[in-house]
């Protein structure tokens, strides 16, 4: 296994070494942009400069044709919002805290996903970080629902007398297909 990792780095440093060879070469003929190079003849540019001039001919021309592999980033469902000025009471942060799961509620039911886990993050303006996780039974994208969760973990909620929130954070963290049954 080795041995055949160490050929293929060599086989691509050998590869480079030709295209940097072949550059070198036209640029000694004048040939500085792609425009100048795809103007070239690319019969006479094989005969010349052999097989690896007549790829990257090709694909100057757009005459290659190279497979891209399809990466779909992974969906992130996130708020956040920075206070200006230091909340020392919950009724700031539960009011963002509702519109924050409105707009979720928005971006999830419009790609047919519910919420199943729920993260909630509070920066404190001491730097400290508060940070729950709260796991749905019951996927589910009813705001109402989802705020009551929130509101009253946020109750029973207590912090040092010093501590102010200065950033939060709402996040879906884990969204699930809705199943949709018809009766």
């Amino acid at each position: 296994m080795e041995r055949s990792d160490s050929s293929n780095s060599s086989a691509a440093r050998d590869r480079r070494s030709e295209i940097h060879q072949i550059l070198a070469i036209l640029h000694k003929w004048g040939i500085h942009t792609l425009g100048q190079f795809a103007a070239l003849d690319r019969e006479q540019l094989g005969a010349r400069l052999g097989p690896e001039a007549v790829r990257m001919w090709e694909r100057a021309n757009g005459q290659s044709n190279r497979v891209l592999k399809l990466i779909r980033p992974p969906e992130s469902f996130e708020e956040s919002f920075e206070f200006e000025n230091e909340i020392e009471t919950a009724e700031p942060l539960l009011f963002m805290l509702r519109r924050f799961l409105e707009q979720l509620a928005v971006q999830l039911s419009g790609i047919y996903l519910v919420t199943k886990e729920l993260t909630l993050r509070i920066t404190f303006t001491n730097k400290q970080i508060y940070e729950r996780i709260f796991k749905i039974p019951q996927p589910t994208n009813n705001v109402d629902l989802l705020f009551r969760m929130l509101h009253t973990h946020l109750e029973n909620f207590k912090s040092g007398a010093s501590d102010r929130c200065g950033r939060i954070e709402c996040a879906a963290d884990q969204a699930c297909e809705r199943t949709i049954r018809i009766i």
